[in-house]
């Protein structure tokens, strides 16, 4: 049973998969909250702008590009570091290429991005049209 059976509509319902956004939408979220939000605000906003306005479409596109920008989370490999600290390493090292922070040092015992995988971020960057 739904939120509305329940008699809940005041209650929102938010996604944190940055996935699934534009699915999420169209199921009935209230919003999200992605991560990868923090890199790139405005695609989320589009893809909330063209759910809501029903051009499901336009939501899909720009949630297929927002796939490919994920991909920063895969630089690292899995016998380098765990998945978290590639995922946080990746979002911090892209807010800091796009100027959003100052430094995207990784407390411990989170590992440090090496510069192989610094300029892999910056040219996933590069090809979502963000540096």
């Amino acid at each position: 049973m739904g939120k509305r059976e329940r008699g809940l509509d005041e209650f929102a319902v938010f996604t944190g998969s940055e996935l699934v956004v534009d699915s999420m939408l169209a199921m009935g979220a209230g919003g999200v909250v992605p991560g990868l939000g923090n890199i790139d605000p405005a695609a989320y906003v589009a893809i909330y702008d063209h759910s809501r306005a029903g051009n499901a479409e336009a939501a899909r596109k720009a949630q297929e590009r927002l796939l490919r920008l994920f991909t920063i989370t895969d630089v690292s490999p899995p016998s380098r570091m765990g998945r978290g600290s590639a995922a946080l390493g990746a979002f911090k090292a892209a807010m800091k290429m796009r100027g959003f922070i100052d430094n995207a040092v990784m407390a411990p015992p989170q590992l440090p991005l090496n510069a192989e995988e610094l300029l892999l971020i910056k040219e996933k960057l590069g090809e979502a049209g963000l540096v």
